[in-house]
């Protein structure tokens, strides 16, 4: 027996029941956005979904393979209501912030359910197919770090923050993330893009898609995604007070843009500076660690995805 056949029947062991779920399951996801975070991938996922033919599962990031396997696969198929010709697509990208060789769990940490994701999939689908999508590691980290200074209160200075918490680098670890899948997926089940391509010629990377899922191009108009689905301002104590009133950070977002939409343009600036919580720029020297740190990884990089990585800073 292979190391997925031993992997399947060690999951599968102890919990029958799932196991005949899964294996009865007639449209398990075929297409996995993968990540990385930061990346971009919301509004690739938001586009992807105009295809009549491709299903995204609600919520877009049920995060099944991590935190949510022990719900079962009929719980997982009940995330796609689509068609059963359909692709079912599965945009979690906390499938991608695994463990590398690199960026390990901390000493005396539990084992993390990040690096269980890939085998995770093969037992359930081997043919699965993944995109992944690529950002200049430097922009990608601070942008991170951004995002979860506002969602999950990240206090810490920036630097402080990466060397004392694997989880901002890992994300970044292309190449590591490409090896926690090689163990059970080849090459050719990846598609890879980059950010920063995307961001240039969003229909180009839209009709690559649906090649490498063997879908015909979207014919007509494609609604463009709403700007900033996934902003990183940066909200102080009174913003985040607010979004506790009011239940959600989206309902503060709307109810800033209100404001500044009623009155004259200079009230924007005001508006923002009650709110924002002062983020301080990427220092040079923050920089240039970042850049050091993943330097080295790009030419095996370029051979691996077949991008042309010269544009980033690392």
């Amino acid at each position: 027996m292979g190391r997925s056949g031993r992997s399947y029947l060690r999951y599968a062991r102890g919990n029958a029941a799932r196991t005949e779920v899964i294996s009865s399951m007639s449209f398990p996801p075929e297409a996995f956005l993968i990540g990385g975070q930061r990346c971009g991938t919301t509004n690739l996922a938001h586009l992807l979904s105009q295809h009549p033919r491709i299903t995204l599962s609600v919520p877009k990031e049920p995060a099944y393979f991590t935190i949510r396997w022990h719900l079962g696969a009929e719980w997982y198929r009940s995330r796609f209501s689509g068609a059963i010709d359909s692709v079912f697509l599965d945009a979690t990208t906390w499938y991608s912030v695994a463990p590398t060789k690199r960026f390990p769990p901390p000493p005396g940490t539990e084992s993390d359910p990040y690096g269980c994701v890939p085998e995770r999939i093969h037992s359930v689908n081997p043919k699965a197919k993944f995109v992944y999508s690529l950002r200049d590691p430097v922009s990608r980290t601070y942008s991170a770090f951004l995002y979860y200074a506002q969602e999950r209160n990240e206090k810490r200075p920036f630097l402080a923050a990466i060397m004392h918490d694997p989880f901002y680098l890992r994300g970044s670890d292309y190449l590591g993330q490409i090896k926690n899948y090689a163990d059970f997926f080849s090459i050719d089940s990846f598609l890879f893009l980059k950010f920063e391509d995307m961001v240039q010629n969003p229909k180009a990377a839209l009709d690559r898609v649906f090649r490498f899922l063997e879908l015909e191009p979207i014919q007509g108009t494609i609604a463009p995604a709403p700007s900033q689905q996934n902003p990183a301002f940066p909200y102080n104590a009174l913003g985040r007070g607010l979004a506790t009133v009011l239940r959600g950070r989206d309902r503060v977002d709307a109810l800033r843009r209100a404001a500044q939409g009623l009155g004259p343009r200079s009230l924007k600036p005001l508006v923002d500076k009650i709110l924002r919580q002062p983020m301080p720029p990427l220092r040079t020297e923050d920089r240039s660690y970042i850049a050091n740190l993943f330097r080295d990884d790009r030419p095996c990089l370029e051979r691996l995805t077949g991008l042309d990585l010269g544009s980033w800073q690392s």
